[in-house]
């Protein structure tokens, strides 16, 4: 936060009104991270609003990455495994599925009944 104006980062993988919303909460200067549109309606940016807090939206896969800077793709790799062995990151993971269960654990994706991530267990 930046003293009570908003959010300084915003992560976005919601688009829609979730956009809106992050439009109308970043701090001057901040940065909304857009990484995807899962409420099925893309982000459509008021940019006079943008403009008056100096704000920056950011457009991010990792596709892109890959494909285009596969290099750094592969640093940004690296760096999360490192915070992930050191308990620097937590993802949130929901289900934790055994191997034959995979197909269930897609339709649970596909029927958005998952927060955080499903897991594979391989073991």
């Amino acid at each position: 936060s930046s003293d009570l104006q908003g959010a300084d980062v915003i992560f976005d993988p919601v688009g829609g009104d979730v956009f809106d919303e992050s439009v109308r909460c970043i701090a001057p200067f901040g940065r909304i991270l857009v990484v995807g549109f899962v409420s099925g309606r893309p982000a459509l940016a008021k940019t006079n609003h943008l403009l008056v807090k100096d704000a920056v939206v950011i457009g991010y896969t990792v596709g892109g990455l890959r494909k285009h800077r596969p290099e750094e793709a592969e640093r940004q790799a690296q760096t999360l495994m490192r915070w992930l062995a050191a308990d620097r990151i937590k993802p949130f993971i929901s289900h934790v599925l055994e191997l034959e269960e995979i197909q269930a654990g897609y339709q649970l994706i596909v029927d958005r009944e998952v927060v955080g991530k499903v897991m594979i267990d391989l073991t």
